[in-house]
């Protein structure tokens, strides 16, 4: 089989892609196969829609913010609340091509000007509903797609305390951005690590430190399409055959081949994702 590109982690089923299908032909005509991300109901439910497409997979799940913000998401439109994770609702996606369960996590970045009540109970319902996504996870036999995010490393501790009892399972903590510590941590437990347009980033020296201690064995590469495009198409709207920028990134980082880089990571994501029969 010919080694693509694999970009573990898109959107293309965001509103901002007014034309899904025919920008999901475009990126597959690149050569790049993708695992369109879900990030509430109608989001999963999209993404399991365009995986119709040989060379395209869905993830389906409630992510972090969709269970207590009202903001508006540019790319995603109205970010609506959703109490409690509908396992009846998400376990009616589930076919061939649904691979992962989420992206779904703990997100503590939007804190600062809430009271100490109200983040002690939101932190209580997003751990309840992250803690109900792994659980139905292993019921289904999937891989997690994490989604981490705070000012300190209090969502990955949390976190990776909660994960400890439900394993062994797979997981990708995506769009890494935790320190070496929390890597090493992750990485111990067998799990994955994404990195995306953000180690092409001038001020990114940290991120690329921590990418260069994870080993080539256990990175993954994504887009996090439409957000966080690459240099040098920052500021545009970023789409899964960008992940190739990022490839070249991690070669030169890691200071090795690039086909070797390219080849190992797709192994890689066929792993993580459970399609070692192609």
């Amino acid at each position: 089989m010919e080694v693509k590109f694999f970009d573990i982690h898109a959107h293309l089923n965001f509103k901002v892609f007014q034309n899904p299908e025919e920008k999901i032909k475009e990126n597959l005509s690149q050569g790049v196969w993708f695992l369109n991300i879900g990030t509430c109901k109608s989001t999963s439910k999209e993404a399991v829609r365009l995986a119709l497409f040989d060379g395209v997979w869905a993830g389906i799940g409630l992510h972090p913010h969709h269970t207590w913000s009202d903001l508006e998401d540019p790319f995603e439109g109205k970010i609506e609340k959703e109490e409690f994770f509908d396992e009846n609702f998400y376990g009616s996606l589930i076919n061939e091509k649904t691979l992962v369960i989420g992206e779904f996590g703990l997100d503590y970045f939007y804190f600062d000007n809430l009271s100490a009540d109200k983040i002690k109970e939101i932190k209580k319902r997003q751990w309840d509903v992250c803690e109900s996504q792994i659980v139905f996870a292993k019921k289904h036999k999937k891989s997690l797609m994490i989604h981490l995010r705070s000012k300190d490393e209090s969502a990955f501790e949390d976190f990776y305390s909660l994960v400890k009892k439900y394993l062994p399972i797979k997981a990708n903590i995506h769009f890494f951005s935790g320190s070496k510590e929390y890597a090493k941590k992750f990485l111990d437990l067998g799990f994955y690590l994404s990195f995306g347009g953000v180690i092409t980033f001038k001020n990114a020296n940290e991120k690329r430190e921590v990418l260069s201690y994870v080993p080539l064995e256990r990175i993954l590469t994504e887009t996090d399409s439409p957000y966080v495009s690459p240099e040098p198409l920052r500021g545009t709207l970023n789409e899964p055959k960008n992940v190739k920028i990022i490839l070249e990134k991690i070669a030169q980082i890691k200071n090795i081949d690039f086909e070797v880089a390219k080849e190992t990571i797709f192994k890689n994501s066929i792993d993580y994702l459970g399609l070692n029969q192609l």
